[in-house]
């Protein structure tokens, strides 16, 4: 199962009304009048950056990557377990990979909120979580995260770590200011589950995704409430940038991205939208504003619409992007996804064994 994206910071806006949306609404209306106006354009139409799509040569095949704000680098792991750099990988010309000793990695890294400079990689071989300074990959810390941890996440704003067990039996919270590891809930996640921690809030909460399906917990303290459940086989998942509660995941058939969200009251989930894609989803990622679903050939880019919602039920998609055209002739043309990274103006998939990095630029909204 793909690893959800965790997600920028989140810009305060009015629910329901952003200034996204009064542009929008502007333009409308002009055009409604028969005006032309520069500026005016339909979402999705432009980009963050150029070129539409780029590849870069790096060291090392990698996997599972996260973006490092702090460093503007993309952080992943290698097939032997370590941890690597990638500097400037937007520029083939200039990209240089930096790579750790060996960890010993499980199934993902997690970067800091509490520290941005610290990167957590899970060691569920050696029953701990080491911590890693971003600048050179130096392990500077050892932390207790529960048994066998496997998979982390992060509770945004309560600067709480999530470790998932190996077996997906129990999930471990540690408070970051202390490194103090809180008592842990029981899940069935499986051995191929995730948790995704929430991007805000005041309150331990996070989504756990197993084959089972979709498990909701909320609470002021740890283990947290089990709010609710989606019974559905998950293959790939990612929160919401913006609204806590909220996920979006395809199930065992793939081709339909669903977004889900916690029911009036905060008990029970609810699906709010859908979207059929029409191509087996890989890889799924959001940011504050949008949806990333990766398939073999492509990423298709929805609006997520966090405080409107959807009315008629339909994901709205703002564009669709080749990323394997940029890419180099040979085995890197039919490799599968071995990941995928939201970074400020571009989106990068990693391929499974091969050393490459494919770009792809954000639309506009």
């Amino acid at each position: 199962m793909a690893q959800p994206h965790k997600r920028s910071g989140v810009a305060r806006r009015v629910p329901g009304y952003s200034a996204g949306m009064r542009w929008r609404a502007w333009c409308s209306a002009a055009a409604a009048g028969a005006l032309t106006l520069a500026g005016c354009s339909t979402p999705g139409q432009s980009l963050l950056s150029a070129p539409e799509t780029t590849s870069v040569q790096v060291d090392t095949p990698l996997r599972d990557p996260v973006w490092s704000y702090r460093t503007g680098s993309l952080i992943a792991l290698t097939d032997d377990g370590r941890l690597a750099a990638v500097d400037h990988v937007a520029s083939p010309a200039r990209a240089t990979t930096r790579l750790s000793a060996r960890l010993d990695a499980g199934r993902n890294v997690q970067i800091s909120r509490a520290d941005d400079r610290t990167v957590f990689v899970p060691q569920p071989e050696r029953n701990r979580v080491a911590a890693v300074e971003l600048t050179d990959l130096r392990q500077v810390g050892r932390i207790d995260a529960g048994p066998a941890p496997a998979y982390l996440s992060e509770d945004s704003g309560m600067r709480v770590l999530l470790a998932l067990s190996a077996d997906g039996s129990t999930v471990t919270p540690v408070d970051q200011f202390g490194m103090r590891k809180l008592p842990a809930a029981p899940v069935s996640a499986g051995a191929t589950g995730i948790v995704d921690g929430a991007n805000r809030g005041r309150a331990i909460e996070y989504h756990v995704y197993g084959p089972a399906g979709i498990s909701y917990y909320k609470g002021p303290s740890s283990p947290p409430e089990h709010r609710g459940s989606y019974a559905t086989g998950v293959s790939v998942a990612a929160g919401d940038g913006t609204a806590a509660s909220r996920v979006y995941f395809s199930d065992t058939g793939r081709d339909t991205l669903y977004a889900v969200e916690a029911a009036r009251g905060g008990h029970g989930l609810r699906e709010i939208g859908r979207a059929r894609v029409g191509s087996p989803i890989r890889y799924l990622g959001s940011d504050d504003t949008r949806v990333y679903a990766a398939t073999d050939t492509d990423v298709t880019v929805f609006e997520s619409a966090s405080f409107t919602g959807y009315p008629n039920g339909s994901i709205p998609v703002l564009r669709v992007i080749d990323y394997r055209a940029g890419l180099p002739s040979g085995p890197a043309r039919s490799a599968p996804l071995s990941g995928m990274a939201i970074g400020p103006d571009r989106v990068y998939l990693t391929l499974r064994g091969q050393p490459v990095v494919a770009g792809v630029a954000k639309p506009r909204l």
